[in-house]
């Protein structure tokens, strides 16, 4: 008889151990990233590509944000969709630099371009400042804002430069759906909003 109670406290504590550990989890906000159609138009250019946050307020979270959505630690988990599918295939977990950078990776390969690992000396470099980036619940309402610069830069010459910024706002329902909707939307659109083809065009790179 006792043996069996002992039995039944363990599970007890077992499934008790669980739910704490459930709810103690670390969450991370899901991004999906569509790329755009496949082009080869600046194939056989290669250049160095960097990222830097030079945010000046680094909070990523409002108050608000943070209260409707728990245990959040800023890291990011973000996956990729092509053009014809519907679901993403998960990359990666990352912080905010991180997804910027391995997001604007493939979208630089999508274009044809080689992104170097090293900077060499005869060929270009991007670079991609993030200015701004943060998520905010206002009066029911989700909304994001995204800033950064992006400077095509060689033997340490500016040759180009394109400044990009957007906002999106959706209503919020339940859960960290409405969030992560609108999140993957705007950095969607964000990232492939970056006109590279001009960008070059202006650096007379093409």
């Amino acid at each position: 008889m006792k043996i069996n109670q002992y039995v039944k406290l363990f599970f007890v504590m077992v499934i008790i151990g669980m739910f704490v550990c459930a709810c103690a989890k670390p969450s991370h906000i899901n991004i999906n990233y569509q790329l755009p159609s496949k082009l080869d138009e600046l194939k056989g250019q290669k250049v160095f590509f960097d990222l830097k946050d030079k945010r000046t307020d680094k909070t990523i979270f409002s108050e608000n944000a943070k209260k409707k959505l728990k245990n959040l630690t800023g890291l990011f988990s973000l996956s990729l969709i092509q053009k014809s599918e519907q679901d993403g295939s998960l990359v990666g977990v990352f912080d905010l630099s991180s997804l910027f950078r391995e997001a604007f990776k493939r979208r630089l390969e999508n274009m044809g371009i080689e992104v170097l690992l090293l900077q060499e000396k005869k060929e270009p470099a991007i670079k991609i400042v993030i200015k701004d980036f943060f998520l905010d619940l206002v009066d029911r309402k989700w909304t994001v804002r995204i800033m950064y610069e992006t400077s095509l830069i060689k033997d340490e010459k500016t040759l180009a430069r394109q400044t990009l910024s957007g906002e999106a706002e959706r209503l919020r329902l339940i859960g960290s759906g409405d969030a992560e909707k609108v999140l993957g939307e705007i950095f969607t659109d964000m990232v492939n909003k970056l006109d590279l083809p001009k960008l070059f065009r202006d650096a007379k790179q093409l």
